[in-house]
């Protein structure tokens, strides 16, 4: 059987869980930062030893379907990050974008 992630018409337990209001933008903001974090991680890793990993991709779109599904349900769309009004996330993703590229270079050359 499917689980909720990715059949949300499934029959498995539901489970509920009371928030404020106010709060929900915060829990929206930490679950994309997860997200953040989980392919930074996984395009770290997977570069440094030349593979590909599904299993982090998977992750992220099952963490993406509840996302939605908040915002769905809660109206809510802000994802408040605290350092989303500055460029710290952007400046990460370049450092590891320059780093996966090092990586990829590196594997390139010793395989020729």
């Amino acid at each position: 059987m499917e689980n909720q992630l990715t059949n949300p018409k499934s029959q498995e337990d539901i489970v509920t869980i009371k928030l404020e209001k106010w709060s929900i933008k915060y829990l929206l903001g930490a679950l994309r930062l997860g997200i953040n974090a989980e392919d930074w991680c996984a395009g770290l890793t997977m570069t440094s030893i030349n593979s590909y990993d599904t299993h982090s991709g998977k992750w992220i779109m099952r963490i993406a379907f509840l996302i939605d599904e908040i915002k769905r349900q809660t109206g809510e769309e802000t994802e408040d990050m605290e350092y989303g009004e500055c460029n710290s996330l952007n400046d990460i993703q370049l450092m590891v974008n320059k780093k996966c590229k090092e990586y990829c270079d590196y594997w390139e050359k010793a395989e020729r």
